[in-house]
């Protein structure tokens, strides 16, 4: 196996930025936004309008199991709109699954990363999961989430790394979109000579 750091994309990135990009055909990503828990820093306005100009959501857009329970009809409403209507992909926190699993653009391939980073048990406890049901412990801990891993490079352990190059040669994709993890990465990879690069997106705004 072969590794080798690429130039990392432009994280981090606000909405007149992002828009910006758009306009002058760019990749988009959105990812790990958490819109509806205490812990977001963003704005739903807004990550919609990008979403319909063809930005791609990488998951975990909307916090579904954090939000308020007062506010939950409101934020499911939210959710079904944008996975059925814009390049939405669902995390760990979408637990009704309506949007994409992963979704392939030429020889790109896009998904959140929970399948590949989680085995087949934590998964299906995510799904049990309630909306509003963790609302006020992640208040408590809103400063600690607030951190975005914008500064904090990933490190894949090797299980893992099979799991994502066994995703790409299956999509035969020479590039992967991951958000999930709240940690950049921008590095290509060589595994049985099938060559392929991993960008791994913290939360917020990515442009590429």
């Amino acid at each position: 196996m072969e590794q080798n750091l690429l130039k990392t994309p432009i994280h981090g990135a606000d909405y007149s930025m992002a828009l910006t990009h758009l306009k002058q055909n760019g990749l988009v990503t959105i990812q790990d936004a958490h819109l509806a828990a205490p812990h977001s820093i963003h704005n739903y306005d807004q990550i919609k309008d990008l979403l319909e100009r063809g930005a791609i959501g990488l998951g975990d857009i909307i916090d579904l199991p954090n939000c308020k329970r007062s506010q939950a009809d409101k934020w499911l409403r939210r959710y079904e709109y944008l996975a059925t209507n814009t390049n939405y992909i669902d995390g760990n926190h979408e637990i009704f699954s309506k949007g994409h699993k992963t979704l392939k653009v030429g020889q790109k391939l896009f998904t959140h990363g929970h399948h590949e980073f989680y085995n087949e048990k934590r998964i299906s406890r995510w799904k049990q999961k309630k909306i509003g049901k963790n609302f006020w412990r992640f208040q408590i801990y809103r400063l600690k989430h607030l951190r975005s891993g914008k500064n904090k490079e990933l490190k894949i352990k090797p299980e893992i790394l099979y799991k994502l190059y066994e995703l790409c040669k299956q999509n035969e994709c020479t590039e992967l979109y991951i958000g999930h993890t709240h940690r950049y990465l921008n590095a290509s990879y060589s595994i049985k000579n099938y060559g392929f690069k991993i960008i791994a997106c913290p939360r917020g705004i990515s442009l590429h």
